[in-house]
């Protein structure tokens, strides 16, 4: 008769312990969820694009719909000398939720806070053994530029892990 409840209570002991565990990871991930994020992409970048790329922060609104990423840096390789090639202080962008479940891709606001775009191509249009020079640089202008509308019309109709590379 004891020893059914020394089974018993083996077992639950276990069952308390594996409920504890999951909570303690379960909140960890929470926690931890931005800086994974934020090391998830940057190393996303790197593998699309060859080029490397730093970010001071990224925050994730899942319930929100929202990404801010602030003073994302991308940086052109060694062979076209290696310095900023992009300077984004802001990126944020919220997604709206009812178009996404329908599944379409559609975005309530897009605001970049571009501070520097640096183009560089070499003397043999994309080889890189001649030395390279600059042919176009945007700089931040004095005065914001903010436009009527904005037209992009390059951007996939889906969005899928594989479109993105």
């Amino acid at each position: 008769m004891f020893g059914v409840f020394k089974g018993i209570r083996f077992i639950s002991r276990w069952v308390y312990r594996t409920v504890a565990i999951v909570l303690v990871l379960l909140v960890a991930a929470i926690l931890l969820r931005d800086p994974l994020l934020q090391s998830l992409t940057e190393r996303r970048i790197h593998d699309c694009t060859g080029l490397d790329a730093r970010m001071k922060d990224m925050d994730v609104g899942l319930l929100q719909h929202r990404v801010a990423l602030e003073n994302l840096k991308i940086y052109s390789t060694a062979e076209y000398g290696g310095g900023v090639m992009l300077d984004v202080e802001e990126l944020h962008f919220e997604l709206d939720a009812d178009a996404f479940k329908r599944g379409e891709l559609h975005f309530k606001l897009i605001r970049i806070d571009l501070n520097l775009l640096n183009i560089v191509v070499d003397q043999k249009a994309k080889t890189t053994s001649a030395p390279s020079t600059t042919i176009a640089s945007f700089d931040r202008p004095q005065q914001p530029m903010i436009p009527d509308r904005w037209t992009i019309s390059s951007i996939p109709r889906s969005l899928s892990p594989a479109s993105i590379c």
